[in-house]
């Protein structure tokens, strides 16, 4: 009899521990907040462009998930929308450091260097693009066009014939080519390249070939890989 009432006192136990122990995770599960909670809201918020609160979500995120590359990248985004590039760049690091060569990150964080006039830096990022990478003729595209204000048109040239000649039908570079050149005061050579640049694309707008300038500013938040967007590069002044 003894024996029997030990077993049934450890059978209630074990029940009433199982029943406790259900109790904590259910109460966790409805109580605790989890990056579920906030993901389908960040990417509401992000695909609206309300980026304030899209940032939100995502630092939220972030700090239950400190390893979620995802919620480090768009974080990023999301505060580079907002002008806070350093801010940007500390996210687009630490989402590097869980993926060190994702390209459209280290695009991301080339726009960004870029912004806060950090050249040699953004050029050296540059560096990890291949010519056969999605994101190498963005980059090359966004670096020339800063040398380009700055006036450093030899290192832009030099940088454009180098992409063209990876691809010889990259219809936007061979057109920011044309600028560069029009710029340095060799119109015909200037003409040879928005030519072929419309061959390749007619969908290029028209320009005044003499008096071209490139006046689309770094590429806007969010970044686009979509180089049409940005294509509109020359018109008369």
């Amino acid at each position: 009899m003894s024996r029997r009432r030990y077993s049934l006192k450890a059978t209630a136990t074990v029940s009433s521990i199982y029943a406790a122990g259900m109790l904590l995770c259910i109460g966790y599960l409805y109580l605790v907040p989890s990056m579920f909670d906030y993901w389908g809201p960040a990417r509401r918020a992000f695909g609206d462009g309300d980026f304030a609160s899209a940032f939100q979500y995502y630092d939220r995120i972030v700090k239950l998930r400190p390893r979620h590359f995802f919620s480090h990248y768009f974080r990023g985004y999301s505060l580079g929308a907002q002008s806070d590039h350093e801010g940007a760049l500390a996210s687009f690091n630490a989402a590097l450091e869980l993926k060190p060569h994702d390209s459209f990150t280290l695009s991301a964080k080339t726009i960004v260097l870029l912004r806060l006039s950090r050249f040699e830096e953004a050029v050296d990022v540059g560096t990890h693009f291949s010519s056969h990478d999605s994101s190498y003729f963005f980059v090359q595209y966004a670096l020339a066009y800063h040398l380009l204000e700055s006036g450093d048109l030899e290192q832009a040239e030099g940088m454009l014939r180098q992409a063209v000649a990876a691809d010889t039908a990259w219809a936007l570079g061979h057109y920011s080519l044309g600028c560069v050149l029009n710029r340095s005061g060799r119109p015909r050579e200037a003409l040879e390249a928005y030519t072929r640049a419309k061959t390749m694309d007619p969908t290029i707008t028209d320009v005044g070939y003499e008096s071209a300038w490139l006046r689309i500013p770094l590429p806007p938040w969010p970044v686009s890989e979509d180089e049409r967007g940005a294509a509109q590069a020359c018109r008369e002044e």
